[in-house]
């Protein structure tokens, strides 16, 4: 305020020499132009004596009005005082502006907010927590654009969905799912905005189904594009059948039971090999025992 008032009093100021000036060299010009010595056209010397005497009359009572430099000195003076602003102020405008140094900011880094993750927190909190900067997201007024499924895996009676949230203002999620061939659509209880992940059940086993997830907020919900499965909202999936289990419960027994037989037939074909092994060391060692004498009888035994 205080660099503001004193450039309008310098205005003022300077305001009033420009008219001082002005009026004082009109002055001086009107008492440079020849105003004595008028001679008339007309004949007669009394007229013209007259003339000349008035003249010179009023040429020396016209007092005179030339202003000097005192009295445009003392103006200023005058000017000077009633404003307020001292004789000796000069101008401190550019001095202060080449003070003048603009504030600077850190610059700002990204969130680390990641749309696939489950249970994220929303990035505007995030941005109040952290002072970092948000993906671009368009506004609650515009209708947000559909989610992209990422992975999804189908049991015999039920599918989990995995999606990305859009760059869009998302208030809820669905999740909608209805048999190929049918136009009976289902859809999954309301998820937040932090939801990536869902479970839907009730599936019939051995079954074709179109699985699509699409966002909502007051401006309406987004679009489904059940031909653009790679990147898109919706995907065909088939249920697996109940039958397989049972195949592999099955398949595991038969293997056991052929492994069990496997392991009694070497079983008994080594404890067989090993009994003749045995019976040969026997006949051996009694052969190899002493030499027969050949006197000896069996019958002289007896009669003893």
């Amino acid at each position: 305020m205080e660099i503001v008032q004193r450039i309008m009093g310098q205005i003022i100021a300077s305001t009033s020499v420009f008219f001082l000036l002005s009026g004082a060299v009109a002055m001086i010009t009107r008492q440079s132009l020849p105003g004595g010595n008028v001679t008339s056209s007309s004949p007669g010397a009394n007229s013209t004596s007259n003339e000349d005497l008035s003249n010179e009359t009023l040429n020396s009572e016209a007092p005179d009005t030339k202003p000097t430099v005192g009295s445009v000195r003392s103006t200023l003076e005058r000017m000077l005082i009633f404003t307020g602003i001292p004789e000796d102020y000069e101008d401190f405008d550019e001095e202060t502006e080449a003070l003048f140094y603009p504030p600077t900011f850190a610059p700002l880094k990204p969130c680390g907010y990641d749309r696939c993750l489950h249970l994220q927190v929303p990035c505007e909190e995030m941005q109040r927590k952290q002072h970092c900067l948000c993906p671009g997201i368009s506004g609650p007024a515009e209708r947000p654009d559909p989610p992209r499924i990422q992975d999804i895996h189908a049991s015999a009676d039920a599918v989990s969905v995995h999606w990305c949230a859009p760059l869009s203002t998302v208030s809820k999620y669905h999740v909608l799912y209805w048999r190929e061939g049918e136009q009976d659509i289902r859809k999954s209880p309301a998820l937040n905005d932090t939801f990536r992940l869902a479970t839907v059940s009730d599936l019939e086993p051995a079954a074709s189904y179109m699985v699509c997830v699409e966002a909502s907020n007051n401006a309406g919900t987004s679009l489904l594009n059940e031909e653009d499965e790679l990147y898109g909202p919706c995907k065909a999936i088939r249920t697996q059948s109940h039958q397989l289990p049972y195949l592999y419960v099955a398949l595991a027994i038969a293997a056991a039971l052929i492994l069990l037989v496997l392991a009694t037939v070497g079983w008994f074909f080594w404890a067989r090999k090993k009994k003749y092994i045995l019976r040969g060391s026997v006949c051996n060692t009694a052969d190899t025992a002493g030499v027969s004498n050949p006197f000896y009888k069996s019958e002289s035994v007896e009669q003893l």
